[in-house]
């Protein structure tokens, strides 16, 4: 008898009841379906937060287009990288939350922080010397997750091999 951990998948990961899979290989396909759920459940996570930054912080109506599409995409590869997690949905969670963390410090500190409604004063801000010292925090904290999410997925893609 054997169960199949993805069905879907070309390679299916196998553990089967029979003396040849040590329980060394049953560890190993297990750590891989947790590191790879694990990416999953970072990215949702990171859904709610960026709805929450874009619902709470004001934008320039092109920057908040770009993260409405961003967080879009973001939920659909966490669906993806949940119920068929192969290297290429990894690769596509890895670039957008990096792309994501940029896009967030940028709005939080560097040349966008203009663009945000509230961020003008950037640095000085975190330091509260601004009206919307929350602002920037919330921005860093989702860049933060955003990274966390980046680095579990790119695990996930080393315990693959």
């Amino acid at each position: 008898m054997t169960l199949s951990l993805f069905p879907a998948r070309r390679r299916v990961l196998a553990v089967s009841s029979a003396a040849s899979v040590t329980p060394a290989r049953r560890v190993e396909v297990l750590r891989a379906v947790v590191v790879r759920r694990g990416a999953a459940a970072l990215v949702a996570l990171g859904v709610p937060a960026h709805v929450a930054l874009l619902a709470t912080h004001g934008h320039d109506v092109g920057v908040g287009v770009v993260l409405a599409v961003m967080t879009a995409a973001c939920a659909e590869c966490a669906v993806k990288v949940w119920r068929r997690p192969d290297r290429r949905a990894l690769g596509a969670v890895i670039g957008m939350s990096l792309a994501m963390a940029v896009l967030h410090v940028a709005l939080a500190l560097g040349p966008l922080a203009g663009h945000h409604a509230g961020a003008g004063a950037g640095v000085a801000e975190l330091h509260g010397h601004g009206v919307g010292t929350h602002r920037p925090a919330a921005m860093l904290a989702v860049a933060a997750l955003d990274i966390g999410a980046a680095w579990v997925a790119a695990l996930a893609q080393r315990v693959s091999r």
